[in-house]
């Protein structure tokens, strides 16, 4: 979800849903309740009037209070976002709905905020520029004390602040270039030196706060970066905020990265959303979608807002929807259907994947292959489900099979395997795949062409069978050819001065953390600690519902040998806290067929896995430099079933 910042606000913005929506309506007046005693005026009139609504003590209250009521509008249609971002006074609302800041706290650090700006002299300039941040910074030089960028909107286009004749020469400068410009009607130069006068007094005010961890992620616009430690927990992150630049483009891009390909900007006006598709475009089917425009019927704009997000498979409370509204069930045709053939008759022939053109890709996870014409690019498809590889069903997470890691791991070494790429230099694991119970899952994994280097990009997309729905990135990552890794041996066994962990209740343990694994994944034999070194002996169980045939490590083999980690590593985590593995970099296969393994796990500074897999007679089977790993949000998976479900 993006929040909307100053600049949006309209007479009567929100009302239409207020005399609509009775939970917009409860969560307006709830707030204004806390927002009233700091205000010349009551935030209702100021809004439903427009009097003195684009005073800045007023519009920031004002704007607060449309964004948290519309989330909370959303909240009861079973919308949720899995990350929040705002732009200037957007990301307080993004803290409040993370929940770092209680909404008395919250109401209080905005009020105080926007009555100091308030009382400000109105001196200074806001001027949009067509440039970028290293165009503009050597302009800047020698200016520092009184002029500054205030905002990165996009790749090209910014905003600077302060000093009026210093910006009016660097747009004059710029303008003279073709570029355009546009100075902003604003009171004050917002994001500058021109605030160092509120400094002081606002630090004081948000000391007396009380922060909290965020329940939702949260990308900070200050930093660019996702929020950790005590980002957006204290009063100095809160004053530099409302001084520094907004870094949005920075913002945009983390979440990119991310894996987000839905955008929802939540404000009473599409500011955020052009921004956003100028500086992600519509690649890997990314949309920006507003929920409500200035000059357009608020209930109709969120309506059409709420049926885009439900075509790119957001799950949706269609029954909460309703409530309060005229609309009715339609009942179908009670009598039954003519039972008269039209299907056409078939040859009788199964075809292969040779009669359509596409050859066999002779893995156990990747069905056909088909190299695109005129270019040095494969694209593997495949199916998964329940049915077809039985032995993922005992990989549950959350209380959901989850599609191991791993197994991405395996299908990106076999696609690079195809082109001579036998190097999986990085693979980023964006989002959960998870399969339902009945059914499939369609798989696209894609290998582009070379760059001068030789590396190439893959991805891994996914989308339920039978849904009209836009396909999941899942994975993305680059392959290459590199000569042989740093040789390795594991041959004395266990190491001298190991010590065995107990592996009585190996299995309880892990499904207190939240795995749940089922017999193909209960391959540990013995596990060591010697420091901060982890060593195991895995192997696939005999009789389990799969072999090594066609693999180049089975993907279940490998998952095992992380878990060992997990095991030996018990206690450290909050219980619940599930962690899946990432970040793979410098994946190496140097050997087929392994049924069993000796495993080497070396944590890094960082936390990251170092990961040796040697045969029994200690030879190298596979290695990666490294694994990182991330805890996964309970959102992230109902939210990739749900997406399963809700489809026709």
């Amino acid at each position: 979800f993006l929040f909307t910042g100053q600049g949006a606000q309209h007479t009567g913005m929100g009302m239409d849903l207020y005399h609509t929506y009775p939970a917009y309506a409860h969560a307006f007046d709830t707030i204004a309740t806390h927002l009233d005693p700091h205000l010349d005026q009551p935030l209702h009139h100021t809004i439903t009037t427009g009097h003195h609504l684009h005073q800045t003590g007023n519009t920031q209250p004002a704007l607060f209070a449309t964004e948290v009521a519309l989330y909370r509008l959303l909240e009861t249609w079973g919308i949720t976002p899995d990350y929040l971002t705002g732009h200037s006074i957007g990301e307080l609302t993004a803290a409040h709905i993370s929940g770092i800041l209680t909404l008395q706290d919250a109401c209080t650090l905005v009020t105080a905020r926007a009555r100091l700006m308030q009382n400000l002299p109105t001196t200074g300039t806001m001027i949009a520029l067509q440039a970028t941040e290293e165009e503009i910074l050597p302009h800047l030089t020698g200016h520092e004390h009184h002029l500054t960028i205030a905002a990165i909107n996009s790749p090209t286009s910014l905003v600077i602040s302060g000093n009026q004749t210093a910006a009016n020469h660097i747009a004059a400068k710029l303008t003279e270039q073709g570029r355009k410009t546009k100075t902003l009607t604003v009171s004050h130069a917002f994001h500058s030196p021109h605030m160092d006068g509120m400094l002081h007094d606002f630090h004081h005010t948000a000391a007396q706060l009380t922060y909290h961890q965020p329940t939702i992620p949260i990308v900070s616009t200050l930093t660019g970066n996702l929020a950790t430690h005590n980002d957006l927990r204290t009063p100095t992150y809160w004053t530099d905020q409302l001084r520094n630049t907004v870094r949005y483009t920075q913002a945009l891009h983390t979440l990119h990265t991310a894996g987000v390909t839905t955008y929802t900007e939540i404000g009473p006006d599409a500011t955020l959303t052009p921004l956003t598709t100028n500086t992600i475009g519509d690649t890997d089917g990314t949309a920006a979608i507003a929920t409500l425009r200035a000059g357009r019927p608020e209930t109709h704009t969120l309506l059409t807002a709420i049926s885009r997000l439900h075509n790119r498979g957001i799950p949706i409370n269609w029954n909460h929807l309703f409530t309060n509204t005229h609309a009715t069930h339609t009942p179908l045709p009670t009598y039954a259907f003519q039972h008269e053939r039209f299907w056409a008759e078939t040859s009788g022939v199964v075809a292969d994947a040779s009669d359509l053109g596409l050859a066999s890709a002779g893995h156990p996870m990747l069905g056909a292959a088909v190299t695109v014409a005129g270019a040095d690019q494969v694209l593997f498809t495949s199916r998964l489900s329940l049915r077809t590889h039985p032995w993922l069903a005992d990989h549950v997470v959350l209380d959901q099979t989850l599609v191991p890691a791993t197994a991405l791991v395996e299908m990106a070494i076999r696609a690079g395997d195809e082109l001579g790429s036998t190097v999986l230099d990085d693979l980023s694991v964006l989002g959960p795949l998870v399969l339902p119970r009945k059914g499939g899952v369609h798989v696209q994994v894609s290998v582009g062409a070379p760059d001068a280097s030789g590396r190439r990009e893959l991805s891994v997309y996914s989308r339920p069978e039978n849904a009209d729905v836009p396909w999941t990135l899942n994975a993305r990552g680059h392959l290459s050819f590199r000569g042989p890794d740093a040789p390795f041996t594991l041959a004395q066994w266990p190491p001298a001065g190991a010590e065995e962990v107990p592996l009585d209740d190996a299995y309880d343990k892990l499904a207190v953390q939240g795995y749940v694994y089922g017999p193909v994944y209960r391959g540990l034999e013995h596990v060591w600690r010697l420091g901060d070194d982890v060593y195991a002996d895995v192997r696939l169980p005999t009789g389990s519902r799969t072999d090594v045939g066609g693999f180049g490590l089975h993907p279940a083999l490998l998952e095992t040998a992380l878990a060992a980690s997990c095991l030996a590593g018990y206690g450290s985590s909050p219980e619940g806290t599930v962690w899946i593995s990432t970040d793979w970099k410098d994946v190496r296969l140097h050997a087929t067929g392994a049924d069993r393994l000796r495993v080497r796990l070396a944590p890094d500074a960082d936390g990251a896995l170092n990961v040796q897999l040697a045969d029994r007679a200690g030879r190298p089977v596979a290695s990666v430099s490294s694994v990182d790993c991330r805890a996964i949000a309970v959102g992230e998976v109902s939210n990739a079933l749900a997406r399963n479900r809700d489809s026709l």
